[in-house]
C-alpha cells in the first residue's frame, strides 16, 4: 500500500492503545522514519533540509524509542530475536524521509492530455497516476538524491492496479473490462512500460514548465483523490474549513464542514480564567454563570452532591428517633 501521508498513519499508530500480534518491517520503517521527523522538528531544525550527517546522531535515541513501541504495540515481541529488524529500520530511516501530505500541482495541459481519454474509468486512472508519479518526483523522499528535474526525468508510478482503482473510485462493468482497462489505456500512448527487469509504468505527458499560472488545481487531499478528480470535472466539491479534508456537497444546500465536523458551531465565544485551577477555558459569549472549566465544574458539582447527600442523609435518621 503506498501512502501518500505517512505522517498522519504513524500519528494513528504512536496513538493506538491495541497490541497487535504481527508486525510488518514497512511498519518498523515508517515509524522510525516519523520518530526522526518529530525530533528533528521539535529541536526547531528543517526538515526538508535535513542532512544526513543530522540524521546519524538520532541514531541511538531512535533506536531504543523504537524498541519501547515494539515492547508496546506488538504481542509477544522479542528483541533478542528480532533485533535485525529493528537495526534495518534504524538504518534505512536515516536515508529516507517521512512522507508529508505536501501540495503536488496538476496543470491545464496535464488534465487536457486525461481528457483527451474517452472513458471516465480510464480518465481516473490516469489522473491516479498521474498523481502517484508527480509526488514521488517533485517531493523525493531520499536525504541524498537531487531533486532536479530535467526533459529526461522519468516520472515513475509506484502503485498497484488494485490501490488505483480505489484511489480512483473506478467503476467498471464486469471483471472483463476491469482486467483489460490498463492494457486499453496503454494503446492511448500517455504512459510507458521500461525495458528493463522491474518493467515499470512511468508518465509520459507530465508538465514541467513550472509556470504557476498554468497549474489547474493542486492536490492536498491523498486520501480522497476521486473527489479531487470530481472537482475538476466540474462537480460540487466542498474543502472542510476544519481539516481541510475534501467532500461532496449536498444538492440544495452548500456546507462549510465535512460530515465529521459538521453540526452546531458558537460562533461568538469568549475566554475565561477558571477560579480553582487557573486555567483558561472558552464559553458562549452569552453565557453568565460559569466562572469553571470543565474538569474542575465536574469535581464541585460532586462535591455539592455529596453535601447534599450527607445532609438528607443526617435529617432522614434525625426523623426517624424522633
Amino acid at each position: 500500500m503506498i501512502y501518500f501521508d505517512e505522517l498522519s498513519v504513524a500519528q494513528e499508530m504512536e496513538a493506538s492503545t491495541t497490541a497487535v500480534d504481527e508486525y510488518k518491517r514497512s511498519d518498523l520503517l515508517l515509524y522510525a522514519k516519523y520518530l526522526r521527523y518529530k525530533a528533528i522538528t521539535e529541536s526547531g531544525k528543517d526538515y526538508n533540509n535535513v542532512t544526513v550527517e543530522d540524521m546519524e546522531q538520532l541514531d541511538s535515541q531512535i533506536e531504543k524509542e523504537l524498541k519501547a513501541f515494539c515492547n508496546r504495540y506488538y504481542i509477544d515481541f522479542n528483541y533478542i530475536v528480532k533485533f535485525q529488524d529493528i537495526d534495518n529500520a534504524v538504518a534505512s530511516s536515516r536515508l529516507y524521509k517521512l512522507k508529508l501530505p505536501l501540495p503536488t500541482p496538476i496543470t491545464k495541459k496535464e488534465w487536457e492530455k486525461i481528457c483527451t481519454i474517452e472513458n471516465d474509468n480510464y480518465r481516473r486512472m490516469l489522473f491516479v497516476m498521474l498523481v502517484d508519479a508527480k509526488y514521488h518526483r517533485l517531493h523525493s523522499i531520499s536525504i541524498e538524491n537531487s531533486a532536479t528535474i530535467t526533459e529526461d526525468t522519468l516520472f515513475y508510478c509506484h502503485m498497484e492496479k488494485r490501490d488505483i482503482y480505489k484511489a480512483g473510485a473506478c467503476k467498471f462493468k464486469n471483471a472483463e473490462e476491469k482486467n483489460f482497462s490498463l492494457g486499453c489505456l496503454f494503446k492511448n500512448g500517455l504512459f510507458d512500460i521500461t525495458n528493463n527487469k522491474y518493467r515499470s509504468w512511468f508518465i509520459k505527458f507530465v508538465d514541467i514548465s513550472g509556470n504557476p499560472d498554468d497549474v489547474f488545481d493542486y492536490i492536498t487531499d491523498y486520501d480522497h483523490l476521486n473527489l479531487h478528480y470530481d472537482r475538476l470535472c466540474g462537480k460540487k466539491i466542498g474543502t472542510c474549513k476544519i481539516c481541510g479534508k475534501l467532500f461532496k456537497q449536498g444538492k440544495t444546500k452548500t456546507s462549510d464542514y465535512c460530515y465529521k465536523h459538521r453540526g452546531y458551531n458558537k460562533k461568538n465565544t469568549k475566554k475565561l480564567t477558571c477560579v480553582d485551577c487557573g486555567k483558561q477555558f472558552t464559553i458562549g459569549s452569552k453565557s453568565r454563570k460559569s466562572c469553571r472549566c470543565s474538569e474542575c465544574q465536574s469535581k464541585e458539582t460532586k462535591r455539592l452532591k455529596r453535601e447534599w447527600w450527607h445532609k438528607n442523609k443526617n435529617k432522614e435518621s434525625l426523623e426517624q428517633s424522633i
